[in-house]
């Protein structure tokens, strides 16, 4: 093919690529998953990988700033607000039973670790085919991302924890209690007790779950292939 005819195809593709990008909707995770299943759908077309080095730093930094946002958002709304929801419930209809508070407090747990395990693991099943490639590239960055977002909430729920630790230490060494700390002792036990701390240290840790899944199930991958430039254009008598 001549210098000429490959600049032609070339911007051809190009082309095609902004025009898809430009018909894309969505925005947030809508956004994301948009982009994989076109990603997808090029190299199942192709049934190989793709040269991720087309893919621009912006690119790149467009996708780990998603994953970032949709992590902090996400699992914010379950350390915060679900577990705030959670506390005021059990209040509301007056139960006491610490058994029964402690399931609670777990059922937040379990949808926190359900962002961190279930989350990618669906994104993994779904969106993995090659070892590398534009379709996995991108679900890496997205997926570390992902857990930088999922750190975020989930450190600074840390620290709280520890500071409210530390004070309801000191009150009881004073001996001192009224209505809102017999409120937070009762209905958030987490928040006080620190037998919960080696708990807290492990949903600190598993927030890095999402990337290292991935991760491992690229080290499990054996498929082995040849990486196609994203600019490939087979001629006509292939």
């Amino acid at each position: 093919m001549s210098e000429g005819r490959k600049q032609a195809a070339r911007k051809s593709f190009e082309d095609a690529i902004k025009k898809e990008e430009a018909q894309r909707r969505g925005s947030g995770i809508i956004t994301v998953l948009s982009d994989l299943d076109w990603y997808l759908s090029l190299e199942l077309d192709e049934e190989r990988p793709l040269d991720e080095k087309k893919i621009t730093t912006n690119q790149r930094l467009f996708q780990i700033i998603k994953g970032v946002e949709f992590g902090t958002l996400v699992h914010a709304s379950v350390l915060f607000g679900l577990s705030a929801s959670v506390g005021l419930v059990l209040f509301s209809m007056h139960v006491t039973n610490p058994l029964v508070i402690n399931i609670a407090w777990f059922y937040v747990l379990g949808m926190s670790l359900a962002l961190k395990i279930g989350v990618a693991y669906w994104l993994i099943d779904r969106y993995y085919i090659f070892p590398r490639g534009i379709t996995y590239t991108y679900l890496a960055n997205f997926l570390g991302g992902y857990s930088v977002g999922l750190f975020i909430p989930e450190f600074f729920m840390f620290l709280f924890t520890i500071f409210m630790i530390f004070v309801f230490y000191i009150m009881k060494s004073a001996h001192y209690t009224n209505i809102v700390t017999r409120f937070i002792e009762r209905y958030f036990p987490h928040f006080t007790d620190p037998k919960f701390i080696p708990i807290d240290l492990i949903s600190l840790i598993l927030c890095f779950a999402p990337y290292f899944m991935l991760r491992r199930r690229r080290k499990k991958s054996s498929y082995e292939t040849k990486f196609l430039p994203l600019d490939y254009i087979p001629k006509e008598d292939e």
